[in-house]
């Protein structure tokens, strides 16, 4: 949706780590009030880290942050941990890395020119890149179009102000792979947070959350816009903060995340080019359809790569966050109207969702990542003492149990144990305190 041993104002830090979102990693944790955060700006910044490992496309290997050499490193390594190799080596922080389509390169963020700039790299590390060495600006949240051709990210400037989220400039860019071609797509508006952009699967689209169609602090919202800046659409409408945007894989549907029942739930709603998609808004309410509605919080929904099921990250046990998943629906042709609650605030829940089962892994899990081929999932845990990288196989989850768990989920695998160091930086502390993540992406 993260981290750090440099630090920035707690807001700016909240501000540059971005979910997932979240953000969006996602996503999360316990804040206190603006007022007590509200601090003089600092001239140092924390670099941001990825929400969760990123794998290769051919799905043979992963990228992970770690600080087993006293600072934040970028680490391949294979998906049983073997051959782990660190490809930034800079004494600065490095973080959010990201592969790109074709496996050849990385984009990541780094400290090393004193601000946080992004940078690509060969896979191995070498022919390391600064795209974005824009002086005043510090960027976030790295995503690669799917044809490998252009980057995605947020930039933002450091205000000098106590609090800097009563003066957004943030801006969603793109760039060439080459750092050519650098394009402003949309400019922060008053208390503009634009996070973590998110590309369609045909390249076409770019979603990204943001509350610059509003006067109420933090009322989040996700739009699209096309790759080329035209055609901004707001695609949630509500009072309340709706963020986390994923496509489906055949991009007919977002899966996102809504804090609009007092806690943070998964919602679906679907993408269509006519009817619910105008040229500002993109739909009714009762096109949104509630999946999850549990007073404590759900994040970081991921669709597998059929799109039948989903998996998220939840508290709903009231301690360590675990990975859960469930049936997904059609949102396209779902009937809203017929199930409509009045209860829940006009809200339309699914019915036929099977109840979403806990893969049981005993311990704090979330950062949760689907290879390309589908056939694993990666995720951080606490289990072994330190925060690690772990894989196990996706067909190693059993058919779902009505109301009930999953046995003890078999072939994870530790990709970075012995490490006896943090990798991959969850968004918990101690497996309760939800500090990893930015509290605008959980309303907080």
């Amino acid at each position: 949706m993260m981290f750090h041993t440099k630090l920035l104002t707690n807001d700016l830090l909240i501000k540059s780590i971005l979910f997932f979102t979240m953000v969006f990693c996602l996503t999360l944790l316990g804040c206190s009030s603006d007022a007590d955060e509200a601090t003089a700006e600092s001239d140092t910044f924390a670099i941001p880290a990825s929400c969760c490992p990123s794998w290769s496309p051919d799905s043979n290997r992963v990228t992970y942050v770690s600080d087993r050499d006293g600072n934040l490193e970028i680490y391949v390594s294979n998906i049983d941990g073997s051959n782990p190799v660190n490809i930034s080596n800079n004494p600065a922080d490095d973080g959010w890395a990201v592969w790109s389509p074709a496996s050849d390169k990385i984009a990541f963020l780094s400290t090393r020119d004193g601000k946080t700039d992004v940078y690509v790299a060969n896979s191995d590390g070498s022919n390391t890149l600064n795209l974005t060495n824009t002086p005043g600006h510090n960027e976030s949240a790295v995503s690669w179009s799917p044809d490998g051709t252009t980057l995605a990210y947020i930039s933002w400037s450091v205000k000098s102000t106590p609090n800097p989220y009563t003066i957004g400039d943030e801006k969603l860019m793109t760039i060439g792979v080459d750092g050519s071609n650098n394009v402003e797509l949309i400019a922060a508006m008053g208390t503009d947070l634009d996070i973590a952009p998110e590309w369609s699967h045909d390249g076409t689209r770019i979603a990204f959350t943001s509350d610059k169609d509003t006067d109420v602090s933090r009322n989040l919202d996700i739009y699209i816009i096309n790759k080329d800046g035209t055609g901004l659409r707001r695609f949630t409408t509500q009072d309340a903060q709706d963020y986390y945007p994923t496509w489906s894989p055949d991009d007919s549907q977002m899966v996102f995340i809504s804090r609009r029942w007092g806690g943070d739930d998964v919602l679906i709603k679907p993408i269509v080019s006519t009817g619910n998609v105008g040229a500002k808004f993109s739909g009714r309410v009762s096109d949104e359809i509630l999946m999850t509605i549990n007073p404590n919080d759900d994040w970081q929904p991921i669709w597998t790569k059929d799109g039948k099921r989903i998996l998220f990250v939840t508290q709903r046990h009231g301690h360590a966050p675990e990975i859960y998943i469930m049936d997904a629906i059609n949102a396209t042709t779902y009937d809203c109207e017929s199930n409509m609650d009045n209860t829940i605030q006009r809200g339309c829940l699914a019915s036929g969702v099977k109840t979403p089962i806990d893969l049981h892994l005993d311990a704090s899990d979330g950062h949760i990542s689907i290879s390309p081929d589908g056939t694993h999932l990666a995720f951080v845990s606490d289990r072994s003492g330190f925060n690690d990288v772990f894989v196990m196989p996706i067909s190693a989850i059993q058919e779902f149990q009505e109301g009930g768990f999953t046995s003890k989920v078999e072939g994870v695998v530790n990709v970075t144990a012995g490490s006896n160091s943090s990798n991959g930086y969850p968004y918990w502390s101690d497996g309760k305190e939800r500090n990893r993540m930015p509290k605008v992406k959980v309303g907080w």
